[in-house]
């Protein structure tokens, strides 16, 4: 059972009285994700990363890549391992600054809808809130194209993991034509760990889909909860964006509440923490100030 997260610690010792900033990237990212801007806060805050469970596991490690859970982790464990990882680094009386990327930002919204308590703020990276009915069809097409693609990637290499699935799925995560049908066809810029992506990272995409065709799909709620300030910064260079105009509408109609804003950067994909770290830095902490 998925009790807490995978989380290495940097920058200042924790103390009651140092800000901790709690990083979480999503799919496929290890504790890397953020490196270009953690030396940014390293000497003002306690620096927590976070990884979604199991993405660290490489073809080395774990049993050549067995997930410690077979079929993955649901939206409520990692929610709840993410709860449990926040409240182990602080004394009751203090919060962390989330700080989410891809999969991490959307565990990071539904985290504040249910546990308000342990938020100071939060950042989300290029991953917003959609309203389904606000989703134009070329958003559906492609973002349900690569969804429902790495789903079925997982599900081979899980049904037929002592027969090659494994195998099987790797190749169906590295034929997909990304530059085609991909929502960033334009990244010039990628992480490292990138260079090895596995089918059996793709459980949260089986997750989804299944949880939609129940009708059961998580859906965060905005603001994410009362008195806590929300920066959202996207890239510009994509085929869709990863929210609908009406998140973007609501951060409007909040923003100067705490520092809620959000920023487009012009030259940036999807990474946008590694494509524009000093820009991203100075958001954070232009943000990070106006919370004080």
């Amino acid at each position: 059972m998925l009790q807490q997260l995978n989380v290495k610690l940097s920058g200042l010792p924790l103390s009651p009285t140092t800000p901790v900033l709690f990083f979480m990237p999503g799919f496929p990212d290890k504790h890397d994700s953020f490196d270009a801007i953690l030396p940014k806060f390293a000497d003002t805050h306690t620096l927590a990363v976070a990884v979604m469970p199991d993405m660290e596991i490489t073809t080395r490690s774990l049993g050549g890549g067995r997930l410690t859970q077979k079929w993955g982790y649901s939206f409520p464990e990692i929610v709840d391992a993410a709860a449990a990882s926040c409240r182990a680094l602080l004394p009751e009386s203090k919060k962390v600054t989330f700080v989410g990327h891809d999969w991490g930002s959307f565990i990071g919204l539904l985290l504040a809808n249910r546990h308000p308590e342990l938020y100071n703020g939060m950042v989300c990276l290029d991953v917003g809130m959609f309203e389904p009915l606000e989703c134009t069809p070329l958003q559906i097409v492609v973002i349900m194209a690569y969804q429902v693609w790495l789903a079925c990637a997982f599900f081979v290499s899980q049904l037929f993991q002592g027969l090659g699935g494994h195998a099987v799925g790797d190749v169906m995560c590295g034929i997909f034509p990304w530059k085609w049908i991909g929502p960033t066809p334009s990244e010039y810029k990628i992480p490292r760990h990138l260079r090895e992506v596995h089918s059996w990272m793709c459980y949260p995409y089986l997750r989804l889909v299944t949880a939609g065709l129940m009708g059961k799909q998580p859906k965060p709620a905005f603001p994410p909860a009362k008195g806590i300030p929300l920066l959202y910064i996207y890239g510009k260079k994509k085929r869709v964006f990863f929210h609908t105009s009406s998140f973007i509408r609501n951060i409007d109609r909040e923003e100067g509440r705490g520092g809620t804003a959000y920023r487009m950067l012009d030259q940036c994909g999807h990474w946008v923490q590694t494509q524009a770290p000093d820009e991203v830095a100075s958001d954070m902490g232009k943000f990070l100030e106006g919370k004080k």
